[in-house]
């Protein structure tokens, strides 16, 4: 196995008409651009401002974009980027590679611990390694050779991404070479440089790309650009396809542009085109790579570098919980796999999940205490797989739920364990396999448990003194609560209104709070001036335009 290296991470701990007319005076300046953009128009710019991106929260200050175009520069396109801010404490870039031979680019970021990652520079494609300078941690891991037939610098040798640390924060910089100097990367003060290119944007205006059938033609294309503020994009375009013909680097550079870049270098396209977000799909591949010449994720190509991203962060922070997932505006089953994972996608910090036990000790996900007219709790669970959700979905197992949703690490789940209606005794043998199914699974980190069972909640207590359990009846008083080791108040948000007095002493004793079922605006905004950590709602899409204008 070839030795390989990664930097560290360099981290330590409008309304409408606005709207509108900011993208129309956008345009009017875009038309202004140079000649090299061809047959790039206002339609073009309008499509990708007004694109319906597909969001993920990936982690704290991680989102990825992703979004199908018909019509784009009179083509079809499909773009993934991932929007890393590098204000979000925790989250830091870093390259990694070997200096022969080759890796795909998922095992780079998994091999390395990272969360997310594109391919990289260009590579030698018999021996392996970059053609181009990459130095990481002050280590030279290969120089550049990538030149012309006259000696002189090629253009996919143009520029330089450069991570830096300055005042506790990363930082990124894309710089454009001199070609006239041969060695000018080896030039540059700097202990994690990437070179590629051509560099396409800087300082927020077109670079001076060349023209020739690299850059005029379409592929598949890679690239990272710097954003205001702090901000980069790890970009993928598909291309080779039907669904996706791919962009020249004019194009390129014009969509980036668009979407605000400053800075912006091509990397090595083509085949080699692959994104990686840990927990995404079957493969974490998330674009659809051309060497299998299938539009899937299957046809990821072995490179000899990649740019990650790491996060230290586990779970996001905000009080948005999907109430039974995110199931109300889509249409969706709720408590269902789909619900659980649009919950995720819109980067809720937890979904509740509601847990009965059928009559051979199986626990399945339902709210109700009968699945479409078949009672859980006197029914095997082959009985419950005859009827399915209208999404074709059988009922989950909380097996398969939890399995479901440990692919990923931002939001955590919520595991509501029903009180039985056989009796106490059988709500306490739930808990009992509730808590060695979490066990078994090692889900400890995702799962907190809630419940209206004050026996059944203090079961799990006394079964796993480190398990986070809350009440959710609103019949005991924070002290009491606290005193039988609860982490937290789960209760109806009238519970609140008629305990205001319950917030504060509740937050002095360490309590979390959370309320529930809140699906109306002024609710959603008294509890958050109340200073309420969590609010479980059908309608997590309103809750987060509420704190997005607050």
């Amino acid at each position: 196995m070839e030795a390989w290296k990664h930097t560290k991470n360099i981290i330590k701990p409008l309304n409408k008409m606005k709207r509108l007319s900011s993208h129309f005076l956008f345009l009017a300046f875009l038309l202004l651009a140079p000649v090299f953009l061809f047959a790039q128009s206002a339609a073009d710019s309008l499509m990708i401002l007004e694109a319906n991106w597909k969001e993920t929260s990936v982690r704290p200050g991680l989102i990825w974009k992703q979004a199908h175009f018909e019509g784009l520069f009179q083509s079809n396109q499909e773009v993934n980027y991932l929007e890393i801010d590098l204000k979000q404490p925790g989250l830091s870039v870093a390259y990694t590679g070997v200096p022969t031979g080759f890796r795909r680019t998922s095992e780079f970021v998994q091999e390395a611990g990272g969360v997310a990652g594109i391919n990289a520079t260009f590579f030698n494609t018999k021996t392996g390694g970059s053609v181009t300078l990459l130095k990481i941690d002050g280590e030279e891991i290969n120089e550049t050779t990538l030149l012309l037939a006259n000696g002189k610098r090629n253009e996919r040798a143009g520029g330089a991404i450069i991570l830096e640390n300055a005042e506790n924060q990363q930082q990124a910089r894309i710089i454009a070479g001199n070609n006239e100097l041969i060695d000018w990367d080896k030039k540059i003060e700097a202990d994690n440089i990437l070179v590629s290119g051509p560099v396409m944007l800087l300082d927020g205006d077109y670079f001076n790309i060349q023209d020739n059938a690299f850059n005029n033609n379409r592929h598949p294309r890679s690239a990272v650009a710097v954003l205001p503020n702090h901000k980069m994009i790890l970009m993928t375009v598909d291309g080779r396809n039907a669904q996706a013909q791919g962009m020249s680097i004019h194009e390129l550079a014009f969509f980036l542009k668009v979407l605000g870049a400053e800075q912006a270098l091509n990397l090595d396209g083509g085949g080699s085109t692959a994104l990686y977000i840990e927990g995404v799909g079957e493969n974490g591949i998330v674009n659809h790579p051309s060497d299998n010449q299938k539009f899937d994720h299957e046809g990821e190509r072995r490179v000899a570098n990649a740019i990650i991203v790491h996060s230290e962060a586990s779970f996001l922070n905000n009080p948005v919980i999907a109430h039974r997932g995110a199931w109300k505006k889509d249409e969706l089953p709720q408590n269902s796999l789909a619900s659980l994972q649009r919950a995720i996608d819109l980067g809720c910090t937890a979904t509740e999940f509601d847990v009965h036990l059928t009559k051979d000790d199986v626990l399945v996900v339902n709210h109700d205490a009968d699945f479409y007219g078949i009672d859980i709790a006197t029914s095997t669970y082959e009985e419950l797989l005859k009827i399915k959700h209208p999404n074709g979905e059988s009922i989950p197992t909380a097996e398969e739920y939890l399995r479901a949703g440990m692919k990923q690490k931002g939001t955590k789940l919520i595991f509501e364990l029903k009180t039985s209606r056989l009796g106490l005794e059988r709500t306490l043998e739930s808990a009992q396999l509730a808590v060695d199914l979490v066990k078994s699974l090692q889900a400890d980190e995702w799962v907190e448990y809630i419940l209206f069972s004050y026996e059944g909640a203090k079961k799990i207590i006394a079964l796993d003194p480190e398990a986070k359990v809350s009440y959710l009846n609103g019949d005991v008083a924070p002290a009491q609560a606290k005193a039988d080791g609860f982490y937290g108040l789960d209760y109806n948000f009238r519970v609140y209104r008629n305990h205001p007095e319950w917030i504060a002493e509740a937050k002095a004793l360490g309590l979390i709070i959370n309320a529930w079922t809140v699906n109306t605006e002024s609710e959603m905004n008294h509890l958050l001036d109340q200073d309420v950590e969590f609010i479980t709602t059908d309608e997590p899409e309103l809750l987060f335009e509420i704190l997005n204008n607050r």
